[in-house]
């Protein structure tokens, strides 16, 4: 959906200010690929926060053996983090979407006309709704 959602918006924003702002739009999306790749480090370190028990072990079978016990706040503090956060993160993402009407048959005919292959009065006549 991010891939072709950002096209999309560039050529609506073409078709109705006439403004063709493709690299401001393209470089907004690189930063938030950037920046969504900071969420890795951010969970870790507020798992970090919970009182976690440190184990010193090589491998799956030294844990096994090991047979370590979290206390409920770190087991908590995980939950937090593996399901509410991230349930949290989709919620807010979904708002922008709630005001996204624009459809594939309608993009196509604002690419056109932003191509120059049909006039903005013809597009805005085949329109399956007024933007």
């Amino acid at each position: 959906m991010n891939l072709t959602f950002t096209p999309d918006v560039v050529e609506y924003a073409k078709f109705t200010s006439g403004i063709d702002a493709r690299g401001i739009a393209f470089a907004i999306q690189s930063f938030s690929g950037k920046l969504i790749s900071l969420a890795q480090p951010l969970g870790l370190f507020v798992l970090g926060l919970f009182a976690w028990a440190p184990i010193q072990a090589t491998s799956f079978a030294d844990l096994q053996r090991l047979a370590i016990q979290q206390s409920p706040e770190a087991l908590n503090g995980l939950w937090i983090v593996a399901e509410l956060l991230p349930a949290l993160g989709a919620a807010v993402a979904l708002i922008p979407l709630l005001f996204y009407h624009l459809n594939d048959h309608d993009v196509q005919l604002m690419a056109e006309a932003n191509a120059g292959k049909m006039s903005h009065e013809e597009v805005v006549g085949q329109l399956s709704r007024k933007y």
